[in-house]
């Protein structure tokens, strides 16, 4: 589905709403995106999902971190020029404190220097950039690869 103006809330680094649809709320969840943007203020937004194929992925795929290399798509992600590249896409255990979610969160892309997204086990994914824009062209991205990763996995080629 399209995201649209008036799906979005902005809140501040604190949680307060600063712009959004009257009576509209942050998720629970919202502390997660706050942290990405306390971490590097070159993000300028941040994706959250609960996309099939993430979810397969934190589950399925054994590598942690997982290390998805040598595709032409990896050219969709920021900072990523050819194809003869790897992405570094942390996995973090679930947990219902969003603040030691987010704490292990951040460890695991301190561990992971160039990361666009990371995977919660059971849960989802968190994807960014630096505008809207580009943090749908690496969730869309990531999907798809993801995808092909776990297709190949099924096939028993990794």
């Amino acid at each position: 589905p399209t995201v649209r103006d008036e799906d979005l809330l902005v809140v501040d680094l604190d949680g307060a709403v600063v712009d959004g649809a009257p009576g509209r709320r942050p998720s629970a969840e919202a502390g997660l995106h706050r942290a990405l943007y306390r971490r590097d203020e070159a993000i300028g937004a941040v994706l959250h999902t609960h996309a099939p194929r993430a979810l397969l992925a934190a589950r399925v795929l054994r590598e942690r971190p997982l290390r998805i290399a040598d595709y032409e798509l990896l050219k969709a992600f920021e900072d990523i020029d050819t194809h003869d590249a790897a992405l570094v896409v942390p996995v973090v255990a679930n947990d219902q404190d969003i603040a030691r979610l987010a704490g292990a969160a951040d460890d695991a892309l301190d561990a992971a220097p160039g990361a666009w997204a990371y995977l919660i086990e059971g849960h989802g994914v968190y994807a960014w950039g630096s505008d809207l824009a580009s943090a749908a062209r690496h969730l869309e991205a990531l999907d798809y690869l993801l995808g092909i990763e776990l297709e190949l996995a099924r096939l028993d080629r990794r």
